[in-house]
């Protein structure tokens, strides 16, 4: 498995670690990122965001999603709202194939060096989706990290997100989608 760090360096530190595609970086993301900016600063960690390329349905699915930023355009966003380290894990299907419980293990602790793990609302992980906010809590316990979730941001009265993007863009409705990013 290959973990890249596009952004800062890549030597191991104790770090808040939030994880997931952040295509467009919009304000839903920027939620998440101002709470991991804000535990990093809090607990003296280093900020890392990690994200997959290719995208996981790629992988999974054969499916080549519409995507709002390039993973050079994201990290070029998130060094702009102050992301000290941005990391790319190559998604493959092993990757795909490991455990929640591996996948907390090797990825974030070993890895990553999570110490605190901030997650949106609907956050799942590992193999099949398995793993949830609760096994995350869990793991967290045992590999002794904390897990602090985020709650969605609602514009319009409807959660903000990459595909609601996606969804206005493809209607024609630019100005909204500018709202959202």
């Amino acid at each position: 498995m290959t973990l890249a760090f596009i952004l800062g360096d890549p030597e191991r530190r104790e770090s808040a670690v939030t994880i997931g595609s952040f295509d467009g970086v919009h304000l839903g993301h920027r939620k998440v990122l101002d709470l991991l900016a804000s535990v990093a600063d809090d607990r003296g960690l280093s900020a890392v965001v990690a994200t997959f390329d290719p995208h996981p349905r790629v992988v999974l699915g054969g499916q080549h999603p519409e995507l709002l930023t390039s993973v050079e355009e994201r990290s070029n966003l998130l060094a702009e709202l102050g992301i000290e380290r941005f990391a790319a894990i190559d998604f493959t299907h092993d990757i795909a194939s490991m455990s929640p419980e591996l996948f907390v293990e090797d990825i974030l602790v070993n890895r990553l060096g999570a110490r605190a793990v901030i997650v949106g609302h609907d956050h799942r992980f590992g193999q099949d989706r398995r793993g949830d906010v609760n096994l995350l809590k869990a793991l967290g316990g045992h590999h002794g990290f904390d897990v602090i979730q985020c709650d969605p941001l609602e514009w319009e009265q409807a959660t903000v997100s990459s595909s609601r993007v996606r969804s206005l863009l493809r209607t024609g409705d630019v100005s909204g989608a500018a709202m959202l990013l």
